[in-house]
């Protein structure tokens, strides 16, 4: 990568480094469950956007605490945690029983990063996401409704 071999952030994605078969096959098993689900909620973009982003954030952090490892879940992390953000904001009622889940996942994850490895920073990040999309457009409803009302007019917030 110091060489200008960018390439090298995504490509881990594209083979498993796992040990043992059983390994390959519960990851493969899981981030086929987790995508064919996203596919009910995302755009074929978004999920490409929550893909990458998981598998980019991933690997590049796994060049410094994990530099021979490789594999999918990290991209999976990605779409996951914007799966978690839709869930907690309430985006779509199918997803609403998810939501304590989405919320655990976030300590989880920042303590999965303390401990280095590197699977919460693509579930972070893919939240992060999640967040901006429907900020950015979803209609007032669930959660995210209660949440604006709970908040006090635009004209008395403080201005930092």
């Amino acid at each position: 990568i110091g060489h200008g071999q960018l390439w090298r952030l995504i490509t881990p994605v594209l083979v498993l480094s796992d040990a043992g078969v059983l390994d390959v096959v519960l990851v493969f098993v899981v981030c086929a469950a987790i995508g064919v689900y996203a596919e009910r909620f995302f755009s074929p973009a978004r999920w490409l956007v929550l893909y990458l982003v998981g598998a980019l954030s991933g690997h590049a952090l796994g060049e410094a605490f994990q530099p021979l490892a490789s594999g999918t879940s990290v991209a999976f992390a990605g779409i996951l945690g914007g799966l978690g953000a839709w869930s907690l904001l309430g985006v779509d009622p199918r997803l609403a029983r998810w939501w304590r889940q989405a919320a655990l996942l976030v300590p989880l994850s920042v303590l999965d990063t303390v401990l280095a490895d590197i699977h919460g920073v693509p579930y972070l990040l893919g939240m992060a996401i999640g967040v901006v999309w429907v900020l950015r457009e979803a209609p007032a409803g669930g959660r995210l409704a209660r949440l604006r009302r709970s908040l006090p007019p635009r004209d008395l917030r403080c201005r930092s």
